[in-house]
């Protein structure tokens, strides 16, 4: 499908996540955040060092779109060992943009 963009994402810690996942999302709202981070590599590079607090505090959509895919993620897994408050923690764990 070209009409979606699957990107991967980190669960937890970034240097130990507890997983990893594929989230997809409208192509449209991936060419509309990238319109907003911009060309600027320092930019493009700070979106991905702090792609959770951007997403938060930028893009609700895309925001809820990651909590559902980890609420989704966690329904598949023995939950008894991940501290609850880890499944709240996300990171970019794939390229965003086009190199």
């Amino acid at each position: 499908m070209k009409d979606v963009f699957r990107f991967e994402i980190g669960i937890g810690v970034s240097s130990d996540p507890v997983g990893k996942l594929w989230v997809e999302i409208p192509m449209a709202l991936h060419d509309r955040i990238c319109a907003q981070i911009g060309t600027d590599k320092i930019s493009r590079y700070e979106f991905g060092f702090h792609f959770q607090e951007r997403v938060e505090h930028d893009f609700p959509e895309l925001d809820r779109t990651i909590q559902l895919a980890i609420h989704d993620w966690g329904k598949t897994i023995d939950m008894k060992d991940i501290p609850k408050n880890l499944l709240k923690v996300y990171h970019l764990f794939s390229s965003w943009f086009e190199e």
